[in-house]
């Protein structure tokens, strides 16, 4: 497997794990279709949030928060207006995170950007 891929997935376990701890619920990890991915999709009571994971190594969280453009926003907030079509989950609100993950010593360093597009 590719170093990145698994660094990626790490992240994205990680990442899992910090948001069951504020108390989200996860619904799905990498949901796919043919035009997108959501890397996490959490509810916590009727909301429901797509969380975009960014990893990098040794750098800043900003850097990994910063990497998502106007066009990833575009498509993730596309694919999931259709995962939500797909579902039967009854939400009030839908929410954007960014969860930029630094490896420093293979410990992973957590900031979550909440609302962050």
């Amino acid at each position: 497997m590719d170093d990145r891929i698994a660094v990626g997935h790490a992240a994205e376990q990680a990442v899992a794990k910090e948001l069951e701890t504020r108390g989200y619920f996860i619904l799905d990890l990498n949901a796919r279709d043919r035009r997108g991915e959501l890397d996490i999709v959490v509810r916590r009571g009727r909301e429901i949030v797509a969380v975009e994971v960014r990893s990098r190594r040794n750098s800043d969280c900003c850097a990994a928060a910063d990497s998502v453009g106007r066009k990833k926003r575009r498509q993730v907030r596309q694919t999931m207006e259709r995962w939500l079509a797909q579902k039967p989950e009854d939400y009030d609100e839908v929410r954007f995170f960014v969860a930029a993950v630094n490896w420093r010593d293979e410990v992973p360093e957590i900031r979550i950007y909440e609302d962050a597009f």
